[in-house]
C-alpha cells in the first residue's frame, strides 16, 4: 500500500505546492509585498557589426541540412527582414561562389517533391515577398523555387464565407400567373437560362493566369477613376481601370505610393522683426525652421516664377512675383497658409488634394489611356481587382495623347432593392435584382443589349415565411435567376459574393441616396456583414456608417438616373413613374409602384410574390433604358474630357465643380498659382433667420422689361441673344487676369490689353461647339456619328452656359462676385440699348428677358415677318464683335399675362416649306408642379381655346362651356384622386423645418409618410399632396373675368371679388364710367325681402347665371307694361301684394345697408395670392407697392375685400332699384316713401 500511495507522485506534489503557497501567505502577512527579481541571462551576444559579419559568414560556410534524398538544398545562413532592401557584401560574395557549385533540378519531375509542401500559405508568401527584394542573380536553383511557389500561389483556392442558403433554383412564372400580372412581356425581353448563367459566372469566378512581370516597360492602361483618404492615407492614391492582357480587358487597380504636396512661398517684402529686404535665403531657412517643428526630414526646393490674378482677404499679392517651391512626401503634415512668419506672406497649395495635384501635373483629363512605367506588380491583396500594381511615383505615369483606341467596353451593373419595414433596424432587404451588360460599349451610339445576364436575390421578411408551393412554382422558369436565402444577413453575404463576380465597373439605380444605395450600405454595417469592403474595389477593414455613399463604392462608378435626369431634363417629379412616362413614352399604367408597407402581403399566396419579383427586376430594366436614353454615361464621359475632373463626380452632378477643375487646368498651363480651397461650414436658412426662396440677392440680376399685357392676334417675333453672358466675357475681355477691382470699384479693361484665359477657354468652347454643329448638319450622315456629334455639341453647350455660373455661387473656387456683378450689368445695358434699336426702326418691344426680347410686327405674313426679323439682327449685330442676336421664333398668337409668364402658338416652316404650329408655354401654371395634373388639364384645354383660329366670342364660350362640364365631373366624382393631387418640393430636409413644417402641406405629408410609410423624404424630394390656373390665364382677355369663372364653376363668387391682383383695375374711376349698370351690378348683394303673408323670399332681381342678358331694374314687363315686382309676390299661390308692406320692406332694406356698412368698416384684409387667399384683419408694417406683405405665405400682398368701390357700387345698386318711374308704374306709395326714408 505504500508503494502504490508513493506511485501517486503528482497528486502528492500538488498538495505540496498548494500548502507551500499557504505557508508563504502566512508569512508575509503583515509586511509589506515585494517582488524579487531574479538574475536574467543573456538570450543575445552583444558583438559590434564586424564581429556579426564574421558570425554569419562563418555560418553561411557550414551544410546543416543534410541530403534528403533527392536534392541537395543548402542554407546559407541569411537573416531575412521583409524591409530590408540591402545585404552585406561580404555575405553576399559568400552566396555567390556556393552557388555555382550547385547542379540544376528538375522541378517538373513528376517525382520531385515539391518544397511548398513544407510551408504553410502564408510562409509561401512572405517568400514571395523576398523575391522582389533580394537579388537572386545566378542562383537558378532558388529562381526556380520561387518560380514554383510562385506559380502554386496563384492556384490557390479563396476560401469564402459559408452562406447557407436553399439550393439554387429559377422563377418560372406560369402562363396563367404571366397572363395574371401583364409583367412577362415587359421585362422578359430576353431569356437567359439557368445553365448559361451558371456557366457565365463560372467563368468569371475564374482568374486566368496573369503573365505580368515588374518591368520598366511602357503598360497601357484606361483610367476610369481615382480615389485617396486624406485622413488614414494621405499622399497615396488608388486607380482603377482596366487593361488588355491576353485579348481581354481586366480590372486594375494602381496604387501611387508617394504623391508630393506641393508649396509655393510668397515672400514678404520686408522682414517683419528687422524690417530688412527679405530674400530666397531668409525664406529658405524659416521653411527649414517649420518643416522641422512637422517632422519633414526631406524636401527639395526651388526658386520659381508664379502669376497670381485672384484675391485673399487681408493679403497683398502680387500679380507676378518669384515663389519658393517646396515639395516633399505628400503624407507629412501640412503648415498653416497664413501664419505668423517672419520672412513669408503667404503658403499656397495647402489644401490641395493628392487627386487635384496629380491631375494637374500629369495633364490627366478626365477617362484617358495612358502608359505606365517603373511598376512593380503586387501579390498581396489590397485590391479586388484582379491585376494591381505598384508606383512609387506620379513621374511613371503619362497621357498617351496619340493613340485615338476607344475606351475599354464597361462592366454595368443595374440594381434595384426592395425593403419592408422594421422595429429593430428601420428597413430589412427582402430582394435585390440585378441586370448585368458586361460588354457596354461607352462610344457607341446604341447598345444591342440592354443586359446579357440578370439574376435576383431574394428573403422573406423576418414576421413573414415564403408560401407554401412557392419553391416549386420557381424551379422551371427561365426568364430569371433566383436565389432564395434564409435571412436577410445572408441576402447580403450573397449579394457581395455576386457583386464580386461581376466585378462592374458602373452601378445604375434610382434615388441612390435615398432609398437604395445609401439603404444597402447601413444594413451591411448594421448586420456586421463579413468583408463589406467587397461592394467596392479595395480592401478596407473597419468601414464605418460616417461614410459618404461613394466612399463605400471605390473604384465603382455610381449613376443615379435621378440627379442625371434633374440636370438633363424638366419635369413635374422625377419619381420613377415620371421618368418612365417622359423619357421611356410608357402609359401611366405600364409600371406599378409598390409601397414597403405592402412588400409583406405580397408573400401572401404564390403568384402575388412571383408578381412582387417579376416588378422588381422590370424597375432594374428600366433604370437600365432611361440611363441609355438620355445617354448618361457618353454625356458625362464627353463633359468629363473637357472639364478635366473625375467622371464619377461628373455622375453626381455638380456643375461648379466641373467649372471649377476647367479653370485649374487651364490656368495651372499658364503658371499661375490658382486660390486655395476652402471648406466653409454650411448655415441652415433657419440659423440666417432667412425664409426659403427669400434670400436677397448679393448683386443685381439680369433686367426684365415690363411686359404689355394682352392677347396679340398679330404676329410678335422672338429675338434672342446667343450664350449672351459668354459672349460678354469674350466681347469685354473679362477675366480674372484683366479685370482689377480697387475699392469696390471695378472698370473694364483696356481693348488693347491681352486677351484673358477666361475669354480663351469660352472662345475654345463655343468655336468647337460650332465645328461640332456644322459637322452635325452634314447629310447622310451616318446614326452613330450624328449621335456622338450630337453628345459632343450637348456637352460643350452645358459646360459654356455654366462658366458663368461659378463665378456668382459663393461656394465656388472661383467666387468673384465683382466679375459677375460686372457681366450682369452689360447684360442689362445690351437689353436696354437693344430695345431701343428696335424702337427706333418704328417696331414695339412688348416684352423682354435677360437676353430676349418680344417685339410685335403688326403683320401676319411669315416671310414678311421674318425678313423684319432679319433686319433687326443685322441693325443689332453691328454694334458689337462677339456678342450676335438671332431669330428665335415667331408666335402666331402670344397671350402675355406678366413678366416671365406667357402662352404662344409658334409658327415655322418644315424642310417641305409648309407651316407648322407649335404651343409654347413659359412660367404658366400649368407647367408647375406644385399643381395637380387635373388642374393644369383644364388650363392646357383653355389656352387651347385661346389660341385657336376662332372669333374670339366663340373661344370665350367655348371656355365657360367646358368650365361648366369640369364642375359638373367634379360634383359628380368623376375625377380620380391622383389627378387632384399636388406635388411640391422640399427646399430642405424634413428634419430641418421648425416652426413651419406645420404650415406646409408638403412638409407635413413628407413627415408623416417617413414615420407611418418607411418613406426617406430629404431636400430635394418631389411630395404629393392633396385653381387659380385658369383665372390667370384668362386675365387679359375683356369678355371674361375670374367672377365668371368662379361661376361656372360653381364656386362663391364673393372669393374671387377682390383676392385676384386684377381686379385692381375696377378702382380706376375712368373705367368705372365706362361700364354699365348691368356690369357695375352684377357683383353686388341682391336685396330679398319677405313676403308677411307666406314668408317666402322674394329677390329684387334674378340670378345673372340664369339670364343671358339680365334686367337689373325692380320692375317687369306684362303686356308691354312695366310693372313692379313689388305687386305680386314670387309664390303663385300666394295672392298677396307685397307693396301693402311697404313699412317691412323698408326695415329689411335698412338692414341690409347697416350690415354693408359694418362690412366695410370692419375693414377684412385677403391675400392678392390665390395660392394664399390668407383672409385676416391684422396686417403688417413692411409694405410692397402700397400694400401690407401678407405674413402668412410672405409672397403675396393684403388688400381690402370689401374696397371703396365696391361699396359705392351696393349703394348706388339700392338707389337704382328704388327710383321708379310715376309714369309707367302706378305705386305712388312705394315712390315716394322709399326714396325720402332711405337716404344712399
Amino acid at each position: 500500500m505504500e508503494n502504490n500511495g508513493e506511485n501517486h507522485r503528482p497528486k502528492r506534489r500538488r498538495v505540496d505546492k498548494r500548502s507551500a503557497a499557504l505557508e508563504k501567505m502566512r508569512n508575509l502577512k503583515g509586511k509589506k509585498n515585494k517582488y524579487k527579481i531574479d538574475e536574467l541571462e543573456n538570450v543575445y551576444d552583444m558583438v559590434d557589426e564586424d564581429e556579426y559579419a564574421k558570425k554569419v559568414s562563418l555560418q553561411a560556410a557550414e551544410h546543416w541540412i543534410d541530403e534528403d534524398g533527392v536534392a541537395e538544398y543548402i542554407e546559407d545562413g541569411r537573416e531575412i527582414f521583409d524591409e530590408e532592401e540591402e545585404q552585406d557584401e561580404r555575405v553576399s560574395k559568400s552566396i555567390v561562389s556556393q552557388k555555382t557549385n550547385m547542379k540544376e533540378i528538375d522541378l517538373h519531375d513528376p517525382n520531385t517533391v515539391k518544397l511548398s509542401k513544407y510551408f504553410t500559405k502564408e510562409k509561401v508568401k512572405s517568400i514571395n515577398n523576398i523575391k522582389n527584394e533580394t537579388s537572386v542573380g545566378k542562383d537558378s536553383l532558388l529562381e526556380n523555387i520561387l518560380n514554383q511557389m510562385e506559380n502554386e500561389n496563384k492556384n490557390f483556392n479563396i476560401l469564402e464565407n459559408e452562406v447557407k442558403t436553399h439550393p439554387q433554383e429559377s422563377l418560372d412564372a406560369s402562363n396563367k400567373i404571366s397572363a395574371a400580372s401583364g409583367i412577362e412581356k415587359q421585362f422578359c425581353e430576353k431569356k437567359i437560362d439557368n445553365e448559361s448563367f451558371q456557366h457565365s459566372t463560372k467563368k468569371n469566378l475564374q482568374t486566368k493566369e496573369i503573365n505580368l512581370k515588374n518591368s520598366t516597360e511602357m503598360l497601357k492602361f484606361w483610367l476610369w477613376d481615382i480615389w485617396e483618404d486624406n485622413v488614414k492615407k494621405p499622399g497615396h492614391l488608388f486607380l482603377f481601370g482596366r487593361t488588355e492582357i491576353n485579348g481581354e480587358f481586366i480590372s486594375t487597380c494602381i496604387q501611387i505610393s508617394n504623391v508630393e504636396r506641393c508649396l509655393y512661398l510668397l515672400p514678404r517684402t520686408r522682414h517683419l522683426d528687422t524690417n530688412d529686404r527679405v530674400t530666397m535665403k531668409d525664406v529658405y531657412e524659416e521653411i527649414t525652421s517649420i518643416t522641422n517643428s512637422l517632422g519633414i526630414d526631406v524636401y527639395k526646393c526651388k526658386t520659381v516664377t508664379k502669376h497670381f490674378a485672384f484675391q485673399i482677404p487681408d493679403v497683398d499679392i502680387p500679380h507676378t512675383s518669384e515663389y519658393l517651391m517646396v515639395r516633399y512626401n505628400g503624407g507629412l503634415k501640412v503648415p498653416k497658409p497664413n501664419g505668423a512668419y517672419k520672412t513669408i506672406s503667404y503658403i499656397f497649395g495647402c489644401n490641395s488634394s493628392s487627386t487635384e495635384t496629380f491631375l494637374i501635373e500629369r495633364c490627366i483629363k478626365g477617362p484617358c489611356w495612358i502608359s505606365v512605367s517603373n511598376y512593380k506588380v503586387i501579390e498581396s491583396s489590397t485590391s479586388y481587382c484582379k491585376l494591381q500594381l505598384l508606383c512609387l511615383s506620379t513621374s511613371s505615369i503619362t497621357v498617351l495623347k496619340d493613340k485615338h483606341d476607344p475606351p475599354p467596353p464597361l462592366i454595368v451593373l443595374g440594381l434595384n432593392l426592395r425593403v419592408v419595414p422594421h422595429s429593430r433596424t428601420k428597413t430589412e432587404i427582402v430582394a435585390i435584382s440585378c441586370l448585368v451588360n458586361n460588354n457596354f460599349s461607352i462610344d457607341k451610339d446604341s447598345q444591342n443589349e440592354v443586359f446579357t445576364e440578370h439574376f435576383c436575390l431574394l428573403s422573406h421578411p423576418s414576421d413573414v415565411t415564403f408560401p407554401i408551393g412557392f419553391h416549386n412554382a420557381i424551379k422551371t422558369s427561365k426568364y430569371t435567376n433566383i436565389q432564395v436565402c434564409d435571412s436577410e444577413r445572408g441576402l447580403l453575404a450573397c449579394f457581395l459574393a455576386k457583386l464580386q463576380s461581376v466585378d462592374p465597373d458602373v452601378i445604375v439605380t434610382q434615388d441612390a441616396n435615398a432609398r437604395q444605395l445609401d439603404v444597402l450600405c447601413s444594413n451591411l454595417i448594421n448586420l456586421k456583414v463579413s468583408q463589406i469592403s467587397r461592394i467596392g474595389r479595395l480592401r478596407m477593414a473597419n468601414i464605418t456608417s460616417s461614410r459618404k455613399i461613394e466612399d463605400y463604392f471605390i473604384g465603382r462608378m455610381i449613376v443615379d438616373v435621378k440627379t442625371s435626369a434633374e440636370e438633363l431634363q424638366r419635369l413635374r417629379s422625377f419619381d420613377m413613374n415620371s421618368l418612365c412616362r417622359a423619357i421611356l413614352k410608357l402609359p401611366d399604367d405600364a409600371r406599378k409602384d409598390i409601397y414597403p408597407n405592402d412588400i409583406p402581403k405580397m408573400y401572401s399566396t404564390t403568384e402575388k410574390l412571383i408578381e412582387f419579383i417579376n416588378l422588381t427586376m422590370q424597375d432594374t430594366l428600366y433604370s437600365l433604358q432611361i440611363m441609355i436614353e438620355l445617354e448618361i454615361l457618353p454625356l458625362a464621359l464627353q463633359i468629363t474630357n473637357i472639364s478635366g475632373n473625375l467622371m464619377s463626380s461628373t455622375l453626381r452632378g455638380g456643375r461648379s465643380e466641373r467649372n471649377e477643375w476647367l479653370l485649374l487646368h487651364a490656368f495651372s498651363e499658364k503658371d499661375y498659382i490658382v486660390p486655395d480651397k476652402y471648406h466653409k461650414e454650411k448655415k441652415t436658412l433657419d440659423s440666417l433667420d432667412i425664409a426659403p426662396g427669400k434670400k436677397k440677392a448679393q448683386y443685381a440680376g439680369g433686367l426684365v422689361l415690363d411686359p404689355v399685357k394682352g392677347f396679340y392676334d398679330k404676329y410678335v417675333l422672338l429675338m434672342d441673344f446667343n450664350s449672351l453672358y459668354p459672349s460678354i466675357i469674350q466681347e469685354y475681355n473679362i477675366c480674372f487676369t484683366t479685370i482689377i477691382c480697387k475699392d469696390n470699384e471695378v472698370s473694364l479693361p483696356d481693348p488693347a490689353a491681352e486677351v484673358g484665359i477666361l475669354p480663351k477657354q469660352i472662345k475654345k468652347l463655343v468655336e468647337s461647339r460650332r465645328q461640332v454643329k456644322s459637322l452635325l448638319a452634314q447629310p447622310d450622315l451616318p446614326k452613330n456619328l450624328k449621335s456622338k456629334y450630337n453628345i459632343r455639341q450637348k456637352a460643350l453647350k452645358l459646360t459654356a452656359n455654366s462658366m458663368y455660373g461659378c463665378l456668382g455661387f459663393p461656394q465656388s473656387r472661383f467666387y468673384a462676385q465683382h466679375i459677375a456683378s460686372l457681366i450682369t450689368q452689360k447684360g442689362r445695358e445690351i437689353l436696354t440699348n437693344t430695345k431701343a434699336t428696335v424702337e427706333k426702326l418704328q417696331y414695339i418691344v412688348v416684352y423682354g428677358d435677360t437676353d430676349s426680347i418680344m417685339v410685335l410686327t403688326n403683320s401676319t405674313n411669315y416671310d414678311e415677318v421674318y425678313e423684319k426679323g432679319a433686319h433687326i439682327k443685322q441693325t443689332v449685330n453691328k454694334l458689337y464683335r462677339h456678342i450676335e442676336l438671332d431669330i428665335d421664333g415667331i408666335f402666331k398668337y402670344l397671350l402675355l399675362l406678366k413678366k416671365k409668364k406667357y402662352a404662344a402658338l409658334t409658327i415655322s416652316k418644315n424642310n417641305y416649306g409648309d407651316l407648322v404650329e407649335i404651343p409654347e408655354f413659359k412660367g404658366l401654371d400649368i407647367v408647375r408642379r406644385d399643381w395637380c395634373k387635373f388642374a393644369q388639364k383644364v388650363g392646357e384645354n383653355v389656352l387651347k381655346e385661346i389660341l385657336s383660329d376662332i372669333p374670339m366670342e366663340k373661344r370665350v364660350e367655348n371656355i365657360h362651356s367646358y368650365l361648366r362640364n369640369v364642375s359638373k365631373d367634379l360634383q359628380e366624382n368623376k375625377i380620380e384622386t391622383e389627378c387632384l393631387q399636388i406635388t411640391k418640393q422640399l427646399s430642405q430636409s424634413v428634419g430641418e423645418y421648425r416652426n413651419t413644417a406645420y404650415s406646409l402641406p408638403h412638409v407635413q405629408v413628407a413627415m408623416r409618410m417617413n414615420i407611418t410609410m418607411n418613406r426617406n423624404f430629404k431636400k430635394g424630394d418631389v411630395v404629393g399632396y392633396v385653381h387659380p390656373i385658369v383665372t390667370r390665364i384668362i386675365e387679359p382677355l375683356n369678355e371674361t373675368d375670374a367672377v365668371k369663372i368662379a361661376e361656372c364653376l360653381g364656386l362663391d363668387m364673393k372669393k374671387f371679388k377682390t383676392s385676384s391682383p386684377y381686379q385692381n383695375d375696377d378702382n380706376d374711376q375712368s373705367i368705372l364710367l365706362k361700364k354699365t349698370n348691368a356690369e357695375r351690378f352684377r357683383l353686388c348683394n341682391k336685396f330679398v325681402f319677405t313676403c308677411q303673408i307666406c314668408k317666402k323670399p322674394n329677390p329684387v332681381f334674378e340670378s345673372i347665371c340664369k339670364k343671358p342678358n339680365p334686367v337689373f331694374e325692380s320692375v317687369k314687363m306684362e303686356n308691354n307694361k312695366r310693372k313692379s315686382v313689388f305687386e305680386n309676390c314670387v309664390n303663385t299661390n300666394c295672392n298677396s301684394k307685397p307693396i301693402q308692406f311697404g313699412s317691412s320692406i323698408v326695415n329689411e332694406l335698412l338692414v341690409d345697408i347697416q350690415m354693408v356698412l359694418q362690412r366695410f368698416y370692419e375693414n377684412w384684409l385677403i391675400c392678392n395670392d390665390p395660392l394664399c387667399n390668407n383672409n385676416t384683419k391684422d396686417f403688417s408694417h413692411v409694405s410692397f407697392q402700397g400694400n401690407s406683405l401678407c405674413t402668412i405665405c410672405k409672397k403675396g400682398t393684403l388688400i381690402r375685400q370689401f374696397t371703396e368701390m365696391e361699396l359705392f357700387n351696393q349703394l348706388d345698386y339700392y338707389k337704382q332699384m328704388f327710383t321708379l318711374d310715376e309714369r309707367d308704374i302706378n305705386v305712388p306709395f312705394f315712390a315716394i316713401l322709399l326714396p325720402t326714408q332711405i337716404k344712399c
